[in-house]
């Protein structure tokens, strides 16, 4: 009880936007109690010396119920009425989630672990006899000298900003992989050491007896998206990987329903790109989005055409997400695999065919100027106190979440609104929410109510808000288990 009395608190402490002693980390209840109540330090000292017993349970019980209609009230004033409301439900929601858990695989898992260690060791061999010479296929450096110095081959791209030597990222190894054997290999075994390490081993230790995986749910972000740890299954990539079955199947796999139950997996299309076409009013990339005929990013690609040339429809969408992400040209280039002057091209002809997009971005910045903050489209604030900053590098990192966040804190909204109306859905056909990942959720219903649910999945998700411009599309698949 006096965890869930916590989790209420924090979420209100959240949206009050209160910090902790040193203004800038997420405060405990005792930075709470310090705050709300100055004139009885003596209940904060008592809550700490409390311990996790039955008297320190109830005095954090008591604290809470003390501290709990004065935070609701500053949570309000900082963000808004509804925000609060959405925020302490969707909490809600999460728990019941974490509770639920995730079906999944341990056997197989295990299985997986000693394959992919076996593939890695076969191919740090084969890239070493490749190259000539002994290195470490985890270090971007390393791989740079042989690539690029000792192979000579030609870089796509740029150099990394960060680390001053020529980036071997996934788009570049994969360019390279087509002229060469040697990036294949390394890309290979990148994606097999990502998916021990990110994935396979924490799961295999983190499995319950029940045979499901839970997780813990983080909502206190800065933009409101849902985080995840412990483990972090909302990192757990897509890649498939040959088995020495001959199957190719990815991590995901591992994750199943229950028997006699099927997997719903319902994911928004673009959530983003529509919070930034209904934030900024462009009226063509409104036309764009609201037609269900075709893909938005072919679209765009085909407007581009007589203008580009040929534009392939990977680079479209980075080009929108990083407009979205606020990437400058730079680092455009390199997730693009091009060069500078192209990726500032791109990006300038996004705002020649969208106006109303660099129109926006321009008078968000300067409102965040004025007021401190962004909202976003529930009122949710955030504060971004280097807008003002003499520091350049400082002000234009504050221009840049002062976008980010207002899109991507208003696509957590409209998320959170449809996974509280997904659950009741779910809670109606004998089903229930096993995973989200950020515009993703995944429930497990009874296969013979396939049928039935579906299409009233798709009608929550699509008709959760009712006040935007742009129209919400879904993507909706089933099977047994995430791997689809």
């Amino acid at each position: 009880m006096a965890e869930t009395d916590w989790t209420c608190i924090r979420t209100l402490a959240h949206l009050a936007d209160l910090r902790a002693a040193d203004g800038e980390s997420w405060p405990k209840l005792t930075d709470v109690t310090s705050q709300l109540l100055p004139h009885d330090q003596l209940l904060a000292s008592r809550l700490t010396k409390a311990g996790s017993g039955r008297v320190g349970s109830s005095l954090t019980a008591y604290v809470c119920a003390r501290v709990h209609r004065r935070l609701r009230a500053l949570a309000v004033a900082s963000s808004s009425k509804q925000a609060v409301q959405l925020e302490m439900s969707a909490t809600a929601v999460l728990g019941r989630m974490e509770a639920i858990g995730f079906g999944f695989d341990r056997r197989l898992c295990d299985e997986w672990v000693k394959e992919f260690r076996e593939r890695m060791q076969s191919l740090e061999t084969e890239a070493h006899s490749i190259a000539g010479v002994g290195f470490n296929l985890d270090s971007p450096s390393a791989v740079a000298n042989v690539l690029f110095s000792r192979l000579g081959l030609a870089h796509p791209g740029g150099m990394s900003t960060a680390k001053r030597h020529y980036a071997t990222n996934r788009t570049v190894l994969e360019q390279l992989s087509k002229s060469h054997r040697l990036p294949a290999v390394i890309l290979e075994w990148r994606q097999l050491n990502n998916a021990l390490d990110t994935a396979l081993a924490p799961l295999s230790r983190l499995v319950d007896d029940d045979q499901r995986v839970r997780g813990r749910f983080d909502p206190f972000t800065a933009t409101g998206r849902i985080s995840m740890h412990q483990p972090n299954i909302q990192s757990i990539p897509k890649t498939k990987f040959a088995h020495a079955d001959g199957e190719r199947q990815s991590v995901r796999a591992l994750f199943k329903a229950t028997e006699g139950y099927s997997l719903i997996m319902i994911d928004y299309s673009q959530l983003e790109l529509r919070v930034l076409a209904h934030m900024s009013n462009d009226a063509r990339l409104l036309a764009v989005l609201n037609s269900r005929s075709g893909d938005v990013f072919d679209s765009i690609a085909r407007q581009w055409k007589s203008v580009l040339g040929p534009v392939e429809r990977q680079k479209v969408k980075q080009v929108c997400y990083g407009i979205i992400y606020g990437m400058g040209p730079t680092t455009l280039a390199e997730q693009m695999g091009t060069d500078v002057e192209t990726a500032r091209k791109f990006t300038n002809q996004f705002y020649s065919d969208f106006p109303g997009v660099r129109k926006w971005i321009d008078e968000t910045i300067e409102l965040c100027a004025s007021r401190g903050h962004i909202r976003t489209l529930l009122g949710r604030s955030r504060r971004l106190p280097h807008i003002h900053s003499k520091v350049a590098a400082d002000r234009s990192r504050a221009e840049r979440q002062a976008i980010n966040s207002t899109i991507q804190g208003s696509a957590a909204d409209i998320f959170k609104c449809a996974l509280i109306d997904v659950e009741k859905v779910v809670a109606a056909n004998a089903g229930r929410l096993v995973m989200q990942i950020h515009d993703e959720v995944i429930v497990e219903v009874p296969t013979d109510r396939l049928p039935t649910v579906s299409p009233q999945l798709t009608t929550a998700m699509e008709t959760c808000r009712n006040d935007l411009r742009v129209k919400l599309f879904v993507k909706l698949k089933c099977g047994k288990t995430w791997d689809i």
